[in-house]
Formats: C-alpha cells, sequence, structure tokens
C-alpha cells in the first residue's frame, strides 16, 4: 500500500515458519475478497511453496551424494573434486598439504567386536580427524578404514605435522571397548 497500490494479500506458507509469507499487491481495488479472486492467489501460495520444498529436498538431496553416509564426512568423488580444484588452482588455493589416515587391525576389529564396534570405530575415526584440522579444510573418508584431509593455504610444511599431531592426540583420548584405536598417518604437501 505504501508503494501506491490498492490492496495487499499476505498469505502465511507455513505455520511453522513465521518468514515463510507470500505478499501480493493489486493496482486495481478489488470491492471484495471472495472465492473468486482468494482462489488465485491461494494457489499461486501453494505453488511458492511446493517449489521452496523441493528446492530445500534437492538441497538435502545433493548434500548426502557428497557425504559418506557412515561419518558423515565427505565421500571419495567429492574428495577428489576438490583435490582436482586445488591442482588446477594452485595460485588461488596455495600450498596444499594432504593427510592419509588409515585405522590400523581394522578388519580384527570388525571380527572380534562386530560390524557395529567397527562403526563406532570408523565414526569417532571421523570425529577425531574433522576436530583436529584447520577451519576450511576437508576431510573425506575415501575406503572402508581410510580417511584423508585435505588442507589448503598451508604457510609451511609444519603446519601439516602440527594437524597430524592433532589427530594422533585426539585418537588417543577415544575410548573403545575393544582397546586402543591406533593410525598409520602419511602426510605429503
Amino acid at each position: 500500500i505504501d508503494a501506491g497500490l490498492d490492496s495487499v494479500v499476505e498469505l502465511r506458507l507455513s505455520p511453522d515458519r513465521p518468514r515463510a509469507v507470500l505478499r501480493m499487491g493489486f493496482a486495481g481495488g478489488l470491492a471484495s475478497w471472495d472465492e473468486i479472486n482468494t482462489e488465485p492467489v491461494s494457489l499461486l501460495g501453494l505453488l511458492v511453496l511446493s517449489s521452496l520444498r523441493r528446492c530445500r529436498l534437492e538441497a538435502a538431496l545433493s548434500e548426502r551424494a557428497r557425504r559418506d553416509s557412515l561419518t558423515g564426512v565427505l565421500n571419495r568423488d567429492e574428495f577428489y573434486q576438490q583435490l582436482e580444484v586445488c591442482v588446477a588452482s594452485p595460485h588461488q588455493v596455495g600450498r596444499v598439504g594432504v593427510l592419509y589416515c588409515d585405522v590400523d587391525h581394522f578388519k580384527s576389529t570388525n571380527d572380534n567386536h562386530g560390524h557395529a564396534a567397527g562403526d563406532e570405530v570408523l565414526r569417532a575415526v571421523a570425529d577425531a580427524v574433522r576436530a583436529s584440522v584447520r577451519e576450511g579444510d576437508l576431510v573425506a573418508r575415501v575406503g572402508g578404514d581410510e580417511f584423508v584431509a585435505l588442507c589448503r593455504g598451508l604457510q609451511s610444511p609444519e603446519q601439516l605435522e602440527s594437524v597430524k599431531q592433532r589427530v594422533a592426540d585426539r585418537l588417543a583420548e577415544i575410548d573403545f571397548e575393544g582397546g586402543a584405536v591406533s593410525l598409520s598417518i602419511g602426510a605429503a604437501v
């Protein structure tokens, strides 16, 4: 109305989202709001809401396709795509380091304690690596018991060694019913 419109209709799109509102302004004044002129507005609101839901679902599916379902870290395909970007544009990314982590004796963990225990170990390792990297670094599960950390913009190789040490320290804190969890960690800059 402030913009010179004669009437404005506001339609709440979702009761649980107070900010999800469709507002429509009309230049020609309507004598009254009845079934005939409110139905198109309601249908437009449903169309907008349906489109928003579809966008949300597509975003969720896209994110799910990038992540390992067990650990929540990136999957192998996404890791290699990100690594390719780093290699293709070194002037933008800077010095890159990669930590390659392999859970020691993982097969025996699964054999002796069951797959649920093995899954618990994998989640704990993923959490330890994710908590040890710097903000902006990437963590991925690239194999059954193999994880990588992609550390971009390193100022020196010592920064990667520092991340590697934090991973080892965090892993030492993991309390697993089957005993200690250890990793073999390789690092390259």
